[in-house]
C-alpha cells in the first residue's frame, strides 16, 4: 500500500474511532453512510479500529466501552458486582430459571444477578427475550433456540446497559410474561432504587410491560438506598432472595401478600 493511500486510511480510521466514541454506538452501514464510503471499505478496517481498547464490536454495530473510566455521578459496576455475593446470586438465579416455560417472552433487566440468570436460561426452550444490556445480550446471542429483542440507543459503561427515548417506546409498546428486574437498594418503606436515572426509567418501563414482575435481589441490597426511586415492593409479583434475609423483613414482605423465596 503507498504512503498516500496509508495516511487516507490512518485518517479515516482515526475519524471512525472520534465518530463512535462521540456517539457511544455505530453500526457499519452508519459509518459508511456517514464517510461516504463502502461497507467494504469499513470492513477493511475492522482490525485497524478494534485495535482501540475503548472499542468493541457486537453483531455489527461498534460501541464505546472506555476501560478505565467509570461513568460520572455512580460508583456501580456490573463487573464488580458480579463478585459480591457471588454464591447467593447464583442461587437466586437458579430459582428465577425453575419460572421459565417454553415459548415464554421475557425480559431480562442489566445487573450481575440477571446475568447469572441470563446464563442458566435452558437451552432447549423456545422464547424471546427483551433486554437492554450488553452482558445480557452476549449470553443470549448464543443461545440458539432464543430470539432476542433489542431496544438500543446510547451505551452506559457501568451498567453495560443501553438507552434511548425509542428504546423505551419499544419497551412500552411490548408485552412480556415475565420481567426479571434487579435493584442496586431495596427498603420496606422507600421501594427499590438504583443509582441513575437512565436505569430508573428503563426499569419502571419494564415494570409497566410485564404480566409477572419479579424482583431478583440479593440480601445486603435491603435496607440500603440509591438515589433514583423506580418502584415500591408492592409493584412485584415475586420477589427472590437468599438466606441471609431477616426474618424481620421476610414478614414484612409477606404481609404485602408479595410471594417471596428465600433460597
Amino acid at each position: 500500500m503507498g504512503l498516500f493511500k496509508m495516511s487516507i486510511r490512518f485518517e479515516r480510521v482515526n475519524k471512525i474511532c472520534e465518530l463512535i466514541k462521540l456517539r457511544n454506538s455505530l453500526t457499519i452501514r452508519e459509518l459508511a453512510e456517514i464517510l461516504n464510503v463502502s461497507i467494504m471499505t469499513i470492513r477493511r478496517d475492522l482490525d485497524d479500529i478494534l485495535d482501540d481498547p475503548d472499542i468493541q464490536m457486537i453483531r455489527g454495530m461498534f460501541l464505546y466501552n472506555p476501560q478505565s473510566e467509570k461513568e460520572e455521578g455512580t460508583s456501580y459496576s456490573v463487573i464488580t458486582a458480579s463478585t459480591d455475593f457471588k454464591e447467593a446470586k447464583i442461587r437466586i438465579a437458579e430459582e428465577a430459571v425453575s419460572m421459565i416455560e417454553a415459548e415464554d417472552h421475557i425480559l431480562i433487566d442489566a445487573g450481575s444477578t440477571t446475568e447469572f440468570f441470563a446464563k442458566r436460561l435452558p437451552e432447549n426452550l423456545k422464547m424471546t427475550v427483551l433486554c437492554f444490556s450488553l452482558n445480557i445480550l452476549n449470553i443470549i446471542i448464543n443461545k440458539k433456540n432464543t430470539s432476542v429483542l433489542l431496544p438500543g440507543g446510547m451505551y452506559h459503561s457501568s451498567s453495560m446497559l443501553f438507552e434511548s427515548r425509542e428504546g423505551i417506546e419499544l419497551i412500552k409498546n411490548t408485552r412480556v410474561n415475565k420481567a426479571f428486574i434487579s435493584a442496586s437498594g431495596v427498603n420496606l418503606r422507600l421501594g427499590a432504587t438504583c443509582s441513575a436515572d437512565f436505569e430508573r426509567e428503563l426499569k419502571k418501563t419494564a415494570l409497566e410491560s410485564a404480566h409477572t414482575r419479579v424482583l431478583l435481589v440479593d440480601s445486603s441490597k435491603f435496607d440500603k438506598l440509591q438515589k433514583r426511586y423506580f418502584a415500591d415492593l408492592k409493584h412485584f409479583d415475586v420477589i427472590i432472595t437468599d438466606k441471609g434475609l431477616s426474618e424481620e423483613i421476610a414478614a414484612d414482605i409477606r404481609s404485602q401478600k408479595i410471594e417471596l423465596r428465600v433460597v
